[in-house]
Protein backbone atom coordinates (compact mmCIF):
# COMPACT_ATOMS: atom_id res chain seq x y z
CA UNK A 1 0.00 0.00 0.00
CA UNK A 2 1.51 3.33 -0.99
CA UNK A 3 0.33 6.74 0.03
CA UNK A 4 0.77 10.02 -0.75
CA UNK A 5 0.95 12.41 2.52
CA UNK A 6 0.01 16.07 1.76
CA UNK A 7 3.23 17.44 1.64
CA UNK A 8 3.92 15.33 -1.70
CA UNK A 9 5.68 12.38 0.31
CA UNK A 10 4.78 9.10 0.34
CA UNK A 11 4.84 6.48 2.47
CA UNK A 12 4.91 2.32 2.00
CA UNK A 13 4.24 -0.52 4.07
CA UNK A 14 4.84 -3.66 2.72
CA UNK A 15 3.56 -7.56 2.99
CA UNK A 16 5.87 -8.86 -0.04
CA UNK A 17 4.51 -12.31 -0.87
CA UNK A 18 6.61 -13.63 -3.48
CA UNK A 19 8.36 -17.20 -4.77
CA UNK A 20 11.34 -15.10 -6.09
CA UNK A 21 13.81 -13.40 -4.75
CA UNK A 22 14.46 -10.16 -3.72
CA UNK A 23 17.40 -9.85 -6.34
CA UNK A 24 15.73 -11.19 -8.85
CA UNK A 25 12.75 -8.35 -8.57
CA UNK A 26 13.53 -5.01 -10.30
CA UNK A 27 13.01 -2.23 -8.61
CA UNK A 28 13.43 1.55 -7.52
CA UNK A 29 15.75 2.88 -4.86
CA UNK A 30 13.26 2.94 -1.69
CA UNK A 31 13.60 6.13 -0.41
CA UNK A 32 10.05 7.02 1.25
CA UNK A 33 9.54 5.89 5.17
CA UNK A 34 8.57 2.25 4.67
CA UNK A 35 7.22 -0.30 7.11
CA UNK A 36 7.69 -4.06 6.07
CA UNK A 37 6.24 -7.52 7.90
CA UNK A 38 7.70 -10.66 6.71
CA UNK A 39 7.34 -13.56 7.91
CA UNK A 40 9.74 -16.22 9.96
CA UNK A 41 10.24 -18.35 6.47
CA UNK A 42 10.94 -14.86 4.58
CA UNK A 43 13.71 -14.34 6.91
CA UNK A 44 15.10 -17.86 6.83
CA UNK A 45 15.56 -17.34 3.30
CA UNK A 46 18.65 -16.04 2.90
CA UNK A 47 19.00 -14.66 -0.32
CA UNK A 48 15.98 -12.37 0.76
CA UNK A 49 17.37 -11.62 4.46
CA UNK A 50 20.98 -10.57 2.96
CA UNK A 51 19.12 -8.09 1.13
CA UNK A 52 17.39 -6.39 3.88
CA UNK A 53 19.82 -4.16 5.43
CA UNK A 54 20.60 -2.33 1.99
CA UNK A 55 16.92 -1.68 1.48
CA UNK A 56 16.43 -0.55 4.61
CA UNK A 57 19.82 1.81 4.40
CA UNK A 58 17.84 3.18 1.13
CA UNK A 59 14.56 4.37 2.83
CA UNK A 60 16.95 5.64 6.50
CA UNK A 61 19.13 7.55 4.41
CA UNK A 62 15.84 9.60 2.64
CA UNK A 63 13.42 9.35 5.24
CA UNK A 64 14.97 8.28 8.45
CA UNK A 65 12.17 5.51 9.51
CA UNK A 66 11.86 1.93 8.09
CA UNK A 67 11.45 -0.66 10.06
CA UNK A 68 11.26 -4.78 9.71
CA UNK A 69 9.66 -7.14 12.01
CA UNK A 70 8.26 -10.56 11.44
CA UNK A 71 6.18 -12.86 13.63
CA UNK A 72 8.28 -15.81 15.17
CA UNK A 73 6.66 -19.20 13.97
CA UNK A 74 4.72 -17.43 10.92
CA UNK A 75 4.32 -18.21 7.53
CA UNK A 76 3.91 -16.83 4.09
CA UNK A 77 0.07 -17.14 4.54
CA UNK A 78 0.36 -15.94 8.15
CA UNK A 79 0.01 -12.68 6.27
CA UNK A 80 -3.31 -13.14 4.77
CA UNK A 81 -6.80 -13.94 6.28
CA UNK A 82 -5.72 -17.64 5.11
CA UNK A 83 -4.34 -18.50 8.25
CA UNK A 84 -6.96 -17.25 10.02
CA UNK A 85 -10.01 -19.07 7.87
CA UNK A 86 -8.26 -22.58 7.59
CA UNK A 87 -5.54 -22.55 10.73
CA UNK A 88 -4.95 -26.08 11.11
CA UNK A 89 -4.37 -26.72 7.27
CA UNK A 90 -1.70 -23.58 7.80
CA UNK A 91 -0.01 -25.19 10.41
CA UNK A 92 -0.08 -28.65 9.38
CA UNK A 93 0.70 -27.72 5.51
CA UNK A 94 2.96 -24.67 5.54
CA UNK A 95 4.44 -24.71 9.04
CA UNK A 96 2.56 -21.40 10.31
CA UNK A 97 3.36 -22.31 14.04
CA UNK A 98 2.13 -18.62 15.06
CA UNK A 99 -1.61 -18.24 16.13
CA UNK A 100 -2.91 -16.47 13.44
CA UNK A 101 -4.65 -13.61 15.52
CA UNK A 102 -1.57 -13.06 17.00
CA UNK A 103 0.34 -12.70 13.70
CA UNK A 104 -2.73 -10.38 12.62
CA UNK A 105 -3.16 -8.34 15.39
CA UNK A 106 0.60 -7.39 15.55
CA UNK A 107 0.45 -6.77 11.59
CA UNK A 108 -2.55 -4.16 12.37
CA UNK A 109 -1.19 -2.69 15.22
CA UNK A 110 2.07 -1.88 13.51
CA UNK A 111 0.67 -0.53 10.31
CA UNK A 112 -2.02 1.37 11.91
CA UNK A 113 1.02 2.95 14.18
CA UNK A 114 3.41 3.12 11.20
CA UNK A 115 0.66 5.53 9.39
CA UNK A 116 0.29 7.68 12.58
CA UNK A 117 4.02 8.12 12.59
CA UNK A 118 4.09 9.18 9.01
CA UNK A 119 1.55 11.61 9.50
CA UNK A 120 -1.28 10.09 7.92
CA UNK A 121 -4.67 12.30 8.87
CA UNK A 122 -7.38 10.52 10.42
CA UNK A 123 -5.96 7.15 11.23
CA UNK A 124 -8.68 6.52 14.41
CA UNK A 125 -7.73 5.27 18.07
CA UNK A 126 -4.80 6.41 20.39
CA UNK A 127 -0.67 6.31 19.52
CA UNK A 128 0.77 2.99 20.07
CA UNK A 129 3.80 1.95 21.28
CA UNK A 130 4.11 -1.33 19.25
CA UNK A 131 7.91 -0.19 17.58
CA UNK A 132 9.02 0.19 21.07
CA UNK A 133 7.63 -2.72 23.39
CA UNK A 134 8.19 -5.99 23.81
CA UNK A 135 5.81 -8.39 22.47
CA UNK A 136 6.51 -11.76 22.86
CA UNK A 137 8.09 -12.95 19.46
CA UNK A 138 7.58 -9.90 17.77
CA UNK A 139 10.43 -9.22 16.46
CA UNK A 140 12.72 -6.33 14.47
CA UNK A 141 15.35 -7.29 12.19
CA UNK A 142 18.42 -5.03 11.44
CA UNK A 143 17.72 -1.80 14.32
CA UNK A 144 21.51 -1.08 13.66
CA UNK A 145 21.49 -0.67 9.92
Amino acid sequence: MSRHLGDGTTCLVGVLLTSQPLSAIPTAPLTIPSLHVISDQFRKWKDNYNNIPALLRESREASAFAKVFYMKGSAHLSQSDFNLLFPNTCRRYFHANQAADKVMHANIRAGVQFLRVVGIEGVQGEGDNIFEEEIDEWVELEKDV
